[in-house]
């Protein structure tokens, strides 16, 4: 992922270099102390993700983020303060800021928040290309009313292509999913054992039952994302594993797949639920 750092105090400037250079977190393609030869080269170099000082001497941070964003409005943005001020923090998010880094400069803090921001940029391009896949626009097709019902209807089918990307569309249990789904939409609530009762008893069945076939799914989701994982596939179903498994989930799923350990990970019912309505915010933002 490529980095530009602008600090009008350069020993912060090659803190920030040496440390996205030496932990492999990304490239710094550029870096600069002068604003408007930061505009200048962020106009050309076009990078991902922009680390800025709030206060310069220039222009503060805010108002830079605001220029950039007037050519380029898919640059991610981390602001470099000392930063305390609840109304300042709040228009510094509303400017597009994705992340706050404290200074002094910390390593560890560094490197976490370049992997969260890193992590989110990586989910928003899968979320783009499933999506344009799945519901692409006929070419004859350029009415506005065509393009709203398109637009409309790809919302509708976000669930399906996540789990379309867990492999689990054709398991029974998937539909008792979509089910608790909307109980759950409809209630504008979390999963529970209220929720599933209802769902049973629209469809005729036991709690035990859906239960069960719900468990099978997301078993069966479970193996084919540590499978992915084991092949060093496409990032596209790991990165959705974040929202609905946990990671020590996931390495004990790998783990049993390699024959490391004698069984495999565990699946939530509830942490696979509510993760879809985390999922679904991020999407629609």
């Amino acid at each position: 992922m490529d980095f530009y750092i602008l600090d009008d105090d350069i020993a912060v400037v090659k803190t920030l270099k040496h440390i996205i250079t030496e932990r492999k977190i990304g490239t710094v393609i550029g870096y600069n102390t002068d604003v408007e030869c930061a505009i200048e080269d962020i106009k050309e170099e076009n990078p991902s993700i922009i680390m800025v000082d709030f206060m310069m001497k220039e222009m503060d941070g805010i108002t830079f983020i605001k220029e950039v964003k007037k050519f380029n409005r898919e640059a991610a943005f981390i602001m470099i303060s000392k930063l305390s001020d609840k109304s300042l923090v709040n228009q510094a998010y509303d400017a597009g800021v994705e992340f706050f880094v404290s200074k002094p400069i910390n390593v560890l803090e560094i490197e976490r928040v370049c992997q969260n921001i890193i992590e989110r940029i990586k989910l928003k391009k899968v979320v783009d290309n499933i999506q344009n896949a799945f519901m692409e626009v006929s070419n004859s097709s350029d009415s506005i009313q065509g393009k709203r019902e398109l637009a409309a209807e790809r919302k509708q089918n976000w669930l399906d292509v996540l789990l379309g990307s867990l492999g689990i569309l054709g398991e029974k249990g998937t539909n008792d999913i979509r089910k608790i789904y909307a109980c759950m939409e409809k209630s504008n609530s979390a999963y529970s054992k209220h929720i599933l009762g209802d769902v049973a008893r629209s469809l005729g069945d036991s709690e035990k039952n859906v239960e069960q076939r719900v468990r099978r799914a997301l078993k069966k989701a479970l193996s084919n994302v540590a499978a992915a994982k084991i092949d060093m596939v496409q990032d596209d179903i790991q990165i959705y594993a974040k929202y609905v498994f946990d990671h020590l989930s996931i390495k004990m799923e790998v783990n049993f797949q390699e024959g490391l350990s004698p069984a495999g990970g565990r699946v939530s019912i509830s942490k696979f639920m509510d993760g879809l309505n985390v999922y679904r915010d991020f999407i629609e933002e």
